[in-house]
């Protein structure tokens, strides 16, 4: 609120981006370790979701069904469920692939996290599913593995801190 004779125009607001993340993004240069790590990430999203498909069109026989699993919309809503938790997951990739190249530390961090599920994840495929999606979760473990340790190299840590500095 403005006090009695004040000029308006004096209270000017930030711009949105100088608020939590300063200008620093726009200006650096990403460095090979980052550049490598979201090449990881962008394929990390399309596995996922060839992951999803493949899990749909493969083990959708081999589990305990309450419905008809000979019926034509029983399979279809199966794949369909399979393709829309690869897209999910495959949207989880570009999130953070996004978060990353604008240099948010929580990216990386968070990115270090869903790794770790994704290990315990892929532990788990790799005793219950069939042999495509059992090689499809260890090509998609092992991006996610190079991506997050380009993530933590030191060109990237300092990336990270080049973006996060106040501009002066």
């Amino acid at each position: 609120m403005l006090a009695l004779g004040a000029d308006p125009g004096a209270v000017v607001a930030r711009p949105l981006e100088d608020w939590h993340y300063p200008r620093a993004a726009e200006r650096a240069e990403l460095p090979v370790s980052m550049l490598n790590a979201l090449r990881l990430m962008y394929a990390g999203a399309g596995i996922a979701v060839a992951l999803g498909v493949t899990f749909a069109l493969t083990t959708h026989n081999r589990l305990l069904h309450t419905g008809d699993p000979t019926s034509g919309a029983y399979k279809a809503g199966y794949v369909v469920g399979g393709a829309i938790s690869g897209l999910i997951a495959g949207g989880l990739w570009l999130w953070l692939a996004w978060a990353n190249k604008r240099g948010r530390f929580w990216a990386r961090i968070l990115s270090t996290v869903f790794f770790g599920l994704l290990t315990l994840y892929a532990a788990v495929g790799l005793v219950a599913l069939s042999a495509a999606p059992k090689i499809v979760v260890i090509v998609e473990w092992a991006a996610g593995l190079v991506a997050v340790v380009f993530l933590w190299r030191r060109q990237s840590s300092d990336y990270y801190k080049a973006v996060n500095q106040p501009d002066r």
